[in-house]
């Protein structure tokens, strides 16, 4: 009986230490150690993101609405080339878009005319043609480009018509919506957080059609006074962001080029609010362990801290530069060309409990 009362007391001990999240708080109560990780592994030379993300240094806060947004700035920075993001080049007329044949919900054709690449952001709206679609991985356009085909997740249900063309919906995707892009979700999936987020902030849409959920009045209203609160916040070595809710890291953007960020910046923020005006998400099982201290610069700095650990995996794109994946205590993707990085979309690792052995009863 005493190697039972051994042995019980051991799962029990493994379940404690089991339900610690990666990220320790910054309170004055010990952080709980995370578990036993896999060693970390030396990035190929050819990724850039790890020593951007140490060269990077965290900005003075910026909040709105519960929501804290760290900037990431350079010690000395200037834009070196120019990238057109795809609503620059569709309002100079320098981008095209249109379906594949008769159409293939998940695939697009674009051909870029400008002398100058185009960038492409996972999560960012296309609307129009037979059905709204959202960019699955970020792409580089190369510049006078012939046809590409691009990978792109639907993003309303119940229509296959229309003969129009295509233009950008202006928006970019919640950030639950973009880490499931990052990480290769099927269209089943994305659908399902679609439809929750749509049942959520109460819209109606017989197509389920996510763009609606960004032109609801109150809704716009308040995503307009995000973006405008934020405004200040891209300054000329400033190269990406941090956000902070709910007592987690919501997510990061990071690029090597401020002026691309800056151009991007209000997209990112209106994404970022867009997690503010759904309803806050579920507390996890680390939450109910013990309370949580509000995250500071300090936890934005491990994070960034942990990119060096990641493990790196090329991933296929159409265009060009390299696509990685990063996977590890970070995770989410890099695509990186011209020796550096044009953007890195990046989440905490979500925590995930192992299932403890079933105790076995000694006589």
């Amino acid at each position: 009986m005493k190697r039972c009362a051994e042995f019980v007391l051991t799962v029990l001990t493994m379940a404690v230490v089991a339900s610690g999240a990666y990220l320790e708080s910054d309170g004055d109560r010990p952080a709980i150690k995370p578990g036993p990780s896999v060693p970390p592994v030396r990035p190929a030379p050819d990724v850039h993101l790890p020593t951007l993300a140490q060269r990077v240094t965290v900005g003075a806060a910026h909040r709105w609405s519960g929501l804290t947004f760290y900037p990431l700035e350079l010690p000395a920075s200037h834009s070196v080339r120019r990238i057109l993001t795809l609503d620059q080049a569709l309002q100079r007329g320098e981008l095209t878009i249109r379906e594949v044949g008769e159409g293939r919900v998940a695939h697009l054709e674009l051909r870029n005319d400008a002398n100058l690449p185009v960038f492409l952001m996972a999560g960012e709206l296309i609307v129009g043609g037979k059905q709204n679609r959202m960019v699955r991985n970020d792409v580089l356009l190369p510049r006078q480009s012939n046809w590409l085909e691009v990978e792109v997740y639907c993003g309303e249900q119940h229509r296959w018509k229309g003969s129009g063309g295509f233009k950008s919906g202006g928006t970019l995707s919640a950030p639950a919506l973009r880490r499931m892009a990052s990480g290769g979700a099927g269209q089943d999936r994305i659908w399902g957080e679609i439809g929750s987020q749509l049942k959520a902030a109460e819209v109606e849409s017989e197509t389920a059609n996510y763009q609606r959920f960004f032109e609801n009045g109150e809704r716009r209203r308040r995503l307009d006074s995000c973006v405008e609160r934020l405004r200040p916040l891209p300054g000329p070595r400033t190269v990406g962001c941090v956000v902070v809710g709910h007592h987690r890291i919501v997510g990061c953007d990071l690029f090597d080029d401020p002026d691309l960020f800056a151009s991007l910046w209000p997209k990112l923020s209106r994404s970022y609010g867009a997690d503010v005006v759904l309803p806050r998400p579920p507390i996890d099982l680390y939450s109910k362990q013990r309370r949580i201290a509000p995250l500071s610069a300090k936890t934005v700095r491990r994070f960034l801290d942990r990119v060096g650990g990641a493990r790196f995996t090329r991933r296929p794109t159409p265009g060009s530069g390299k696509l990685w994946s990063v996977q590890g205590q970070v995770e989410g993707t890099s695509l990186e060309h011209f020796g550096g990085v044009i953007h890195a979309s990046l989440f905490p690792a979500r925590m995930t409990i192992q299932p403890l052995p079933q105790p076995r009863i000694e006589e």
